[in-house]
């Protein structure tokens, strides 16, 4: 079966990355089991920490050096091309005046398509729904 098709695709995939990045001195956040950490230096000196958010086969590396640090992974993985969408957000890179470039999250679509459902499911349940609302929820009891 697919990848996706599997109940066991995170665990499979945090136990092959954790053996990975287990060896490049990353360690595991207590809260989050697929976020992935570990101190580094800037370019300045600074301390800082890395980070590597893991969701089944899509890595996000947080870094002042995530070029180097994707180099790596693409040694052992192979790498499609730049994310476009992780969970239901829409990514998009974009340069800053310094030069500089940066990861744009934008969850537009996203809120979108939930309030359509959110909008359908109270139609089935013979509720109206408003952005006039005076209270956030009533009690149902």
């Amino acid at each position: 079966r697919a990848l996706y098709g599997l109940r066991t695709s995170g665990a499979a995939w945090r136990c092959t990355f954790g053996d990975y990045f287990g060896d490049m001195e990353f360690k595991p956040s207590l809260a989050v089991p697929d976020l992935w950490m570990k101190l580094d230096v800037k370019k300045n000196g600074a301390k800082y920490y890395l980070y590597i958010l893991v969701f089944v086969d899509d890595l996000h590396i947080i870094s002042e050096n995530s070029k180097t640090y994707m180099d790596i992974v693409a040694y052992i993985f192979r790498i499609k091309e730049d994310i476009i969408m992780h969970l239901g957000a829409t990514i998009s890179k974009c340069s800053l005046d310094s030069d500089e470039d940066c990861w744009v999250v934008n969850l537009s679509k996203y809120f979108k398509k939930a309030i359509r459902a959110v909008k359908r499911k109270m139609g089935e349940d013979g509720m109206v729904f408003t952005s006039k609302a005076t209270q956030s929820f009533r009690s149902i009891s």
